[in-house]
């Protein structure tokens, strides 16, 4: 028996290998918030009839899939699975410099075949934990922020082509792991961007755009394959008014600038610390011209779009951990 609280729930997820069949979770994330739903559509049944009154006589099902979310501290080991469902790409970790350090290098791709179920152990107060189990898991999205000292936390969105309460829940295990705590902007031309003084915070938000609703039965719709842009990185930086050449001249000039948002926590080995750093070639700012609030330091909030740089890409995404494997 578990705690009767939230202290006795938790959230797992393992890659299928055929799409909607469940596969017992075999990693687990200690999270702050995490759900998996089912999203059930229906229909009422309704008709004019004299003396009837109300909203309909019964109601039948018509949809039913399911979404999920993930919160919490974004943990520097066993990430690289959700990740390439994030990305569309599975890169081979490389070895840095004969150490323990491993570097990973994600880039843009179709992600349809890559599908996970995942699992939320929901505590009852009597103890018993219930689970509710996602099948045919599609990763939607990734929102990264922090204070520029502050951890590095993050939110993950699932949607999935169902959500059962039948499935046995997978016993929780954990394996070590820490945090990263510093945070370093950097712009300028890519693969040589500078970093920025005076930056107080960072948010960052990869989204995929996927079309859920082909036809298919209730909870057998086929796999979603991706609409619109296809991936979407959006964010907003908040500095001080420090330099305005970083921020304020490049929006007034509508110029683009190479973007990286780069966090790091513990030494691993030699100059390798554990990292997650997201990279963008070609960003447009929204918004960089700050307002005087009062009579305290000036600081501004600037909004970032990535645009597709048809050299260098849309968007790449690396990890430094202890991982020799990402799956």
């Amino acid at each position: 028996m578990a705690i009767g609280s939230g202290l006795g729930a938790s959230f797992g997820i393992s890659a299928e290998s055929t799409y909607g069949t469940y596969v017992a979770p075999a990693r687990w994330w200690p999270g702050t918030q995490f759900f998996v739903k089912p999203d059930i559509q229906k229909t009422p049944v309704v008709g004019l009839a004299a003396g009837r009154l109300g909203p309909g006589i019964d109601e039948v099902i018509t949809g039913r899939s399911g979404t999920g979310q993930w919160q919490g501290q974004i943990p520097t080991n066993k990430m690289g699975l959700f990740l390439s469902h994030l990305m569309g790409s599975t890169p081979t970790p490389t070895q840095q410099a004969a150490t323990a350090a491993y570097l990973a290098n994600f880039t843009v791709a179709d992600n349809f075949g890559k599908y996970l179920t995942a699992q939320a152990g929901v505590p009852l107060t009597t103890g018993t934990v219930q689970a509710y189990t996602g099948t045919g898991g599609k990763v939607t999205g990734l929102e990264l922020s922090s204070d520029v000292n502050g951890v590095l936390t993050g939110t993950a969105d699932f949607w999935f082509q169902n959500v059962i309460d039948s499935q046995a829940l997978a016993a929780p295990s954990y394996t070590s792991y820490g945090v990263l705590n510093s945070l370093a902007v950097k712009v300028g031309t890519f693969n040589s961007e500078a970093a920025v003084t005076g930056v107080r915070s960072a948010s960052v938000k990869l989204e995929r755009e996927l079309d859920p609703e082909r036809p298919g039965l209730p909870g057998a719709y086929p796999e979603p394959i991706m609409t619109g842009q296809g991936f979407k990185v959006t964010g907003t930086i908040n500095p001080d008014f420090t330099a305005k050449a970083d921020w304020a001249d490049r929006f007034l000039a509508g110029t683009s600038t190479a973007l990286v948002l780069e966090w790091t926590g513990s030494l691993i080995a030699s100059t390798y610390y554990n990292t997650v750093r997201v990279r963008c070639p070609k960003v447009f700012l929204r918004d960089a011209i700050p307002g005087v609030d009062g009579p305290e330091v000036v600081k501004g909030s600037v909004a970032f779009e990535a645009f597709l740089d048809t050299t260098n890409g849309l968007a790449l995404l690396d990890i430094i951990s202890t991982d020799t494997t990402l799956l």
